[in-house]
């Protein structure tokens, strides 16, 4: 029921699921540095808010709480001052990644968590610009390389089963929501229904390692 409420919102597989994982976060009564957080509520937003959580977002966008070049201005926090931050779908956006990556580390108190999702089957998208896909080997190197103590990979997934035709759902995706809210749920738990039929007879070890639709990381200072 779950699947078919997201699908009809048009929601992703990647927005499906991530969700999911927020959902299971033991985060309340907190304060959130949502880094390219918008000047939207996402659907994350509205998850950890029932919780008693509040939200400072910092983009490039306006009407966010903090208007800030994410590659090259300084965020405007004291060093060592926030306790979580939540960076979502952004750092394949940033060309100049290593500013952020040192401006997060230099802001988390110590002991600070950072959640960290990146997209990486996904197609183009221009936000304004896109430029990278990263590996788990790629972000646990960089993240360590910056200071950060512990950097876990909580989940690396793909539709939880086999990824074959989620990957193809994905592709299409893009045009089936556009034809309507029903096809789109169709769409999609139909294509989930192969994966899983396919997923009942593979031979193949590890195929959701392989093919992978995010990366989802907690790191601590």
């Amino acid at each position: 029921m779950k699947m078919i409420k997201a699908l009809w919102n048009k929601k992703t597989f990647q927005r499906m699921f991530l969700n999911g994982i927020v959902e299971k976060l033991d985060i309340r009564n907190k304060t959130i540095l949502d880094i390219g957080g918008g000047n939207k509520a996402s659907s994350y937003h509205v998850i950890l808010s029932k919780k008693n959580n509040k939200f400072i977002s910092v983009d490039i966008t306006d009407n966010c709480d903090y208007k800030v070049d994410l590659e090259k201005e300084s965020l405007p926090f004291e060093d060592s001052s926030v306790e979580i931050i939540f960076c979502f779908n952004v750092m394949e956006h940033i060309f100049n990644y290593q500013h952020l990556l040192n401006e997060m580390y230099r802001v988390l108190k110590q002991d600070g968590v950072l959640y960290f999702y990146v997209p990486f089957l996904i197609n183009k998208h221009a936000d304004p610009h896109d430029f990278f896909r990263y590996t788990d080997n790629a972000l646990c190197k960089l993240f360590t390389n910056t200071g950060f103590n512990s950097v876990e990979i909580k989940t690396l997934y793909g539709s939880g089963k086999n990824v074959h035709f989620s990957i193809s759902w994905i592709i299409s995706n893009n045009k089936l929501m556009y034809l309507g809210n029903f096809l789109n749920v169709v769409s999609g738990l139909l294509f989930n229904m192969i994966d899983a039929l396919l997923n009942k007879f593979s031979t193949t070890k590890d195929i959701n390692k392989k093919y992978i639709l995010g990366i989802y990381m907690e790191i601590i200072k």
